[in-house]
């Protein structure tokens, strides 16, 4: 696999389980991954150095919200997928504001679906 930028996908999921389901899902389909980061912290030091073209957020990391991840992804234009606990009709934060979201458990496919149809940076294959 080329781990070039453009394929380069941050997956953030507090549960262990989901998060290594989730990037084997994303390896297969062609993507670079960083993670699973379990927790805020573990997220927003990774940012602090690096930038993916894409990511996968839990609203929750072990016990902490990752809006402060979602807002540095937001000012760095990098398009994120929510996959959240919460039901479709309660309200996130801010940050999650507008960014496509599934409902935990949704199936890794319909998540590499959903990623694969944001905005991918120039001559990135979808």
């Amino acid at each position: 696999m080329d781990p070039t930028p453009q394929r380069l996908v941050l997956v953030a999921e507090t549960d262990p389980v989901l998060g290594l389901d989730l990037a084997d899902a994303l390896e297969t389909a062609g993507y670079h991954v960083v993670g699973p980061l379990r927790t805020a912290a573990a997220v927003e030091a990774w940012l602090a150095g690096w930038t993916p073209a894409l990511a996968v957020l839990d609203v929750q990391l072990a016990g902490r919200s990752s809006a402060t991840a979602a807002q540095v992804l937001r000012r760095r234009q990098i398009p994120f997928v929510v996959h959240t606990a919460s039901a479709i009709h309660e309200t996130l934060p801010d940050a999650f504001a507008g960014a496509p979201r599934l409902c935990k458990p949704a199936w890794t496919r319909d998540i590499v679906d959903l990623l694969a149809q944001l905005p991918h940076p120039a001559g990135t294959p979808r």
